[in-house]
């Protein structure tokens, strides 16, 4: 049995409710990127870069980051 923290009655470290949607939310964009791995790559990439891309310019996106 893992060890607890004072105040903590329980061990788990995402709720269930999280879990799921983010299960849901891959398979969505697995499914939108028609199957193929190097789209669903190149696109779960894009989404990690573009906040940094758009916080560099005050909300524009620079022309290096449009597509």
């Amino acid at each position: 049995m893992p060890k607890m923290l004072p105040g903590i009655r329980d061990a788990q470290m995402i709720s269930a409710a999280r879990l799921l949607s983010v299960i849901a939310m891959l398979n969505l964009c697995w499914l939108e990127c028609a199957q193929n791995p190097a789209v669903f790559c190149y696109r779960i990439g894009w989404d990690l870069l573009a906040p940094l891309c758009q916080s560099r310019r005050g909300g524009n996106l620079p022309p290096s980051c449009s597509s």
